[in-house]
Parts: structure tokens; sequence; C-alpha cells
């Protein structure tokens, strides 16, 4: 956390300093990303196409074994064993139909449930576990 506060400190300085040095400093954490990134600093993601939702929770699971660190290095998927090609762009839709069936309340994990002005909300169904014994996972 306080290498995380210095690059925050360094950030607040820069509020003060001219256009140019703001865009040198900036050039300057971007190129480092890249760098990273092609440095081989990346996390794979292998999804199979027919399991989207289980693989995905498969990988993200295994995560959990990586260093924070290397959990936010960037992430490079591949479905089927084959790159995703626009990554960035699949990265969104994957997170968007992962989400999708996690909360669809005919996956058994949700239920729908309407109280008085909010809205439609999802709660916890309370029978996930005889939908997917290892339902708690998800959650």
């Amino acid at each position: 956390d306080a290498i995380r506060n210095q690059s925050y400190v360094k950030m607040i300085e820069m509020k003060n300093r001219d256009f140019a040095e703001k865009r040198r400093f900036l050039r300057r954490k971007c190129d480092a990303i890249r760098n990273n990134a092609q440095q081989g600093n990346a996390v794979s993601i292998d999804i199979e196409i027919g399991s989207l939702l289980e693989g995905s929770l498969d990988q993200v699971m295994r995560l959990s074994r990586l260093s924070r660190k290397e959990v936010q290095a960037q992430w490079q998927f591949s479905l089927g064993g084959e790159a995703a090609s626009g990554e960035d762009r699949f990265t969104g839709e994957w997170f968007g139909q992962v989400m999708n069936k996690l909360c669809n309340p005919n996956y058994g994990l949700w239920r729908n449930g309407v109280k008085g002005g909010e809205g439609m909300c999802l709660h916890i169904d309370p029978w996930s576990g005889i939908h997917h014994p290892d339902h708690l996972t998800y959650f």
C-alpha cells in the first residue's frame, strides 16, 4: 500500500504542473504499462466455448493462487485454445456475457424480487443448492 500511496502522491503533485510536464508523466506511465504487457506480464485466461460460465469460474478461481501484481496484469483471453481477436472488445463482451449468465434467474442462483418502490432486484435463491451442489463457489 505504501507504493500505491506514493503513486497517488505523484499524481496529486502533477495537478499543479504545466501541461507539457503532465503529458510527459502520463506518457511514462503508459509506456511502463505497455512494456509490462510486452514482456509477457499477462494472465492467460482460456475459456471453453461450450461452458462459458463454468469455464470462466474455473479460470478466475485459478487466479486466487497468483499474487496481487500478477492478477493486476493484462488478461489475455483465448477461446478453446485460440487467441481472441480484439481483446479489449472481447474482455467487455466476456464480462457482460458471464454476468448475464450468472444473474439469470433461470440458472437457479438468483430469484427475482420486487419490493415496494425499489423496482426489480435479485435475491440469492435459497434453493440454489438444489440446482448447483457447488453453488457457494459462484457467490
